[in-house]
Parts: structure tokens; C-alpha cells; sequence
């Protein structure tokens, strides 16, 4: 068994039991691709995302745990970390990891740190710059399109 197998079982393993945080799941799109999941998260507390559940696709490469998964939105949110035309999510974003890989973070950790970054811009690193100067200049207007999409897209 790989290091990716032996590490994408655990995870899966985790999402499957009870000490899973019952707020997000995730787990293989189908039995034949196991290392290309969905997953799903809730929209912060607080933000104009709350209420809304965000769908991630998650492609683990070969190196993984060793390099990170990518992640691209698959529900449509008005970011500006979130590149608009495909979703990408670059895990650099993800505050917590201090823009270094580290191959024990797991997959909990990855999508908690997503959700906190939907609440907690990078806004000196980032893909939408009109989004993101929205965000600095007009928060009242960032967060009514924002909160839009959730209702339209997140729901």
C-alpha cells in the first residue's frame, strides 16, 4: 500500500466515524477514483456565507501526503482567494500553514482552515483583485454579493 492509500484510508476512515465533525464530510466521488474526492463545508458563522454548504473537489496527487491535494470550489462564492473562472483554491491561502506544505495536516485541518479563510480574507495575496478591493473599500457591498451568492449558489 502507497503512502497515499495508507494515508487517504485513514482519512476516510475518519470522515466515516465518530469522531467526525458532522458539519463537514467528504470522501471519494466514486468507487472506481479513490483519489478524487468531494467535500463538503459550511459557510462561517458570522460571514455571508453562514447558512450556505460549500462543495470541494479535492484531486490527492501521487505525492500526497508529501505535496498537498488541490482543491477547487465546486459551488460558485464571490472570493477573492477563490479564482473565479474554475474555483482554485491555493492552499499557500490557508493562513495556518504559514505558506509551507506540511504532509502531516490532515484533511479536517485543510477544510476548517478553508472555512476560516472564507471568513478571514488573504488580502495581500489573492486572485480576484476587484473582489478584493470591494472587500477593502465597500465591506457593505462585498457582503451583500456575497451573501447573494450564497443564497443562490450554497443553498
Amino acid at each position: 500500500m502507497s503512502q497515499r492509500d495508507a494515508r487517504l484510508h485513514k482519512e476516510l476512515k475518519y470522515f466515516s466515524g465518530d469522531e467526525c465533525d458532522e458539519n463537514f464530510c467528504a470522501g471519494p466521488i466514486d468507487e472506481n477514483n479513490r483519489f478524487i474526492w468531494i467535500a463538503t463545508i459550511p459557510g462561517p458563522e458570522d460571514t455571508p456565507y453562514e447558512g450556505g454548504f460549500f462543495d470541494l473537489k479535492i484531486d490527492f496527487p501521487a505525492t500526497y501526503p508529501f505535496e498537498p491535494p488541490v482543491i477547487y470550489f465546486e459551488t460558485k462564492v464571490y472570493h477573492q482567494d477563490i479564482r473565479a473562472k474554475d474555483g482554485f483554491l491555493d492552499w499557500r491561502f490557508l493562513k495556518f500553514l504559514k505558506y509551507e506544505w506540511d504532509p502531516q495536516t490532515r484533511l479536517i485541518e485543510i477544510l476548517k482552515g478553508i472555512q476560516t479563510l472564507l471568513a478571514e480574507p488573504d488580502t495581500e495575496y489573492y486572485w480576484e483583485n476587484e473582489i478584493n478591493k470591494q472587500y477593502l473599500e465597500d465591506r457593505v457591498i462585498f457582503n451583500k454579493i456575497a451573501r447573494e451568492w450564497t443564497e443562490k449558489y450554497a443553498k
